[in-house]
């Protein structure tokens, strides 16, 4: 053990000698080599840097060539585009040349076609302008010659181309011959010379130019007063703003005529024609229209005194704003035609004229004095709202369906008018009386009835709700509201709103469907309709499929009302049913009938109503028939009531 530890010591010593002596040969060694391998590593490292160099210099070289190749390659392709637009540009350069050069060409060729043309139609102007000039001329020397001539003939004549038959038949034919050639400017001029010289007065004699055109001439520039162009042509002339006083137009077609402002004093229009003529703010007095045909004319704004309308035909005329003083309407046609604002004074006088739509729209009756009448003239549907008429009559009138809204009719007189279904809603009707006059449907709403009188008058299903019978209407539906002389007031409504009962019916017929239908009618309802709202349907009623013809018929006795029947009242019928159904009626008395196909109007209630004039001097029963025809193009019919009662006397045309 102690052997072993003298021998450690001892080998720690050699292995630290032969360490130390290791370690400095070592440092030599790697001293007298570090240099060498410096330098071979630096020239590796050399040899390496310059290697990548070389690496980066081709690849630079390779790009910079790739890249002059491409730079080669972009100027050739730029310089093949700019070959290629500049040879473009070239040929459109050429192309628009050629365009230039051809519209430049065309430009020229069109100015000259337009210049050729401008010296073809200067050259025609300056013919025509010739041929007019040469014309005129002729014209002039034409219309000298002609009042030479007639100046000759004049003076041979002692001043009158009519005393001799046969200087005034040259004259005729020479006037006749030379008016349609020479123009309408000549024309007049002719006229005038002709007027000048004495030979169109009236009251002398005047030469006769009936069959003479004239149209189309404007004689506006002169005055005419006294002048005979009766029998002649004058569509669309005109004599405006001037004086024909006296003048004598009859039998002369004057369409379209031209006279507004014209003063026309004594004027004889007699059977002339005087469509769409043209008279507003023209002064007509004392002119007699007797049998002219004066469709569409226009008075509006005229003054008309004293004036004979007589067997005229006025339908659409325009008489808006006109004043009107003694005229009178007789015999005569004026459906549509306008009042409307005119103002009435003195006596006009409606007698058997047709106002069927005619419009009086706020018309007024000046002063008190003056009397408006209208008899024996069927006024259907005309307008009345908002009109002046106190003290107006109409006698014998039918005015069926009119509105007289707002109207002014107090002192106002009806007698013997058929006023089925008019409208008085808020009117004046104070002291007017309506008697034997038939107002079943009508509808007096809101209007004032003090001291009314409504003798023998039909007001059956009349509506007079909230009317007012107190002179100073301070109350609405007050005592005054009774009038105990009208005919009838069969389910009429009263100031109250409430139906009132009390008429002269004969007859009111409900259809039983299980026991009303007979002979070819099939029945199609069993149930018990007794109807007593009245807008209830019966029953609906189908045909026969073995009959073409299917009715029901019924028989009434009316030998009960002779006295009506003697003072000439009728019959009136009204229903209610579907269209497409007929009834017929057939009156009894002692071996006589009358028959009749019942034409039927509807009202504003519903009802269809009809009337019926008695003939016969006793009639006993009255038979009615309700049919139609199997090939009726009305799949479901139906009938549910109808009343028959008794009406005033039919207007007495």
């Amino acid at each position: 053990m102690e052997q072993d530890s003298v021998n450690k010591p001892q080998h720690r010593s050699h292995f630290r000698r032969c360490f130390v002596l290791t370690s400095k040969h070592s440092l030599k060694i790697i001293s007298s080599c570090f240099l060498p391998l410096v330098l071979a590593i630096f020239t590796v490292v050399i040899t390496l840097v310059q290697k990548k160099d070389a690496g980066l210099q081709r690849l630079e070289d390779r790009e910079l060539a790739r890249e002059q190749r491409q730079q080669d390659l972009n100027i050739s392709v730029m310089t093949r585009e700019q070959d290629r637009d500049i040879a473009r540009q070239q040929r459109e350069n050429d192309e628009k040349k050629r365009e230039q050069d051809l519209r430049i060409a065309n430009d020229k060729r069109k100015a000259d076609d337009v210049n050729a043309e401008k010296q073809r139609i200067m050259l025609h102007e300056i013919e025509e302008m010739r041929f007019k000039q040469e014309q005129h001329r002729y014209f002039d020397e034409l219309l000298v010659s002609y009042m030479n001539d007639i100046g000759i003939l004049l003076e041979k004549n002692n001043g009158s181309l009519t005393s001799n038959p046969v200087v005034a038949a040259l004259s005729r034919a020479k006037t006749l011959q030379i008016v349609p050639i020479i123009g309408h400017t000549r024309t007049a001029r002719l006229v005038c010379f002709l007027y000048d010289a004495g030979q169109l007065i009236r009251y002398k004699n005047p030469l006769d130019l009936s069959g003479a055109d004239f149209r189309n001439v404007d004689f506006s520039l002169w005055s005419f007063p006294q002048i005979s162009l009766a029998g002649t042509r004058l569509h669309n002339a005109s004599f405006a703003g001037k004086d024909m006083s006296e003048a004598d137009f009859h039998n002369a077609n004057l369409t379209g005529i031209d006279f507004r402002g014209t003063r026309l004093i004594k004027t004889d229009f007699r059977s002339t024609d005087l469509t769409a003529a043209n008279f507003s703010r023209a002064t007509c007095v004392n002119v007699t229209f007797e049998r002219a045909i004066m469709n569409n004319i226009v008075f509006s704004y005229a003054v008309l005194s004293s004036i004979n309308f007589t067997h005229t035909q006025l339908n659409g005329a325009n008489f808006n704003r006109a004043y009107c003083r003694d005229l009178l309407f007789e015999n005569g046609s004026m459906v549509q035609s306008d009042f409307s604002y005119t103002n009435l004074s003195s006596v006009v006088l409606f007698r058997h004229v047709n106002l069927t739509q005619a419009t009086f729209y706020a018309a007024n009756i000046l002063y008190f004095l003056s009397r408006l009448s209208f008899i024996k003239s069927t006024m259907n549907y005309a307008d009345f709202r908002e009109t002046l008429f106190s003290r107006s009559q109409y006698l014998d009138c039918y005015i069926i369906g009119a509105d007289f809204s707002r109207s002014h009719l107090e002192n106002a007189r009806f007698e013997s008018c058929d006023l089925d279904t008019a409208t008085f809603v808020h009117a004046n009707l104070d002291s007017a009386i309506i008697a034997k006059s038939s107002l079943a449907f009508t509808m007096i709403a809101n209007a004032r009835l003090s001291y009314i009188k409504f003798p023998q008058s039909d007001l059956s299903y009349a509506n007079l709700s909230d009317v007012c019978c107190d002179p100073f209407c301070k109350t609405i539906c007050g005592k005054d509201c009774q009038w105990p002389d009208i005919l009838s007031m069969e389910n009429m409504v009263l100031c109250n709103e409430t139906t009132y009962n009390r008429g002269q019916s004969i007859g009111k017929i409900h259809v039983h469907c299980n026991r009303s239908l007979k002979d070819y009618w099939e029945k199609v309802s069993y149930y018990e309709p007794m109807i007593t709202p009245l807008d209830t349907n019966s029953c609906i009623l189908t045909p026969s499929s073995k009959f073409s013809d299917s009715y029901v018929s019924t028989s009434i006795g009316v030998h009960g009302f002779e006295w009506f029947f003697e003072t000439h009242h009728t019959i009136a019928i009204r229903t209610r049913m579907s269209a497409g159904i007929k009834i017929s009626s057939l009156l009894h008395s002692y071996g006589e009938y009358q028959a009749a196909d019942l034409q039927f109007l509807p009202t504003n209630s519903g009802f269809l109503r009809s009337k019926l004039k008695v003939t016969l001097a006793e009639p006993r029963t009255m038979e009615l028939t309700i049919k139609f025809h199997a090939d009726s193009n009305y799949l479901s019919l139906w009938f549910q009531y109808i009343e028959i009662a008794i009406a005033p006397p039919l207007p007495r045309f």
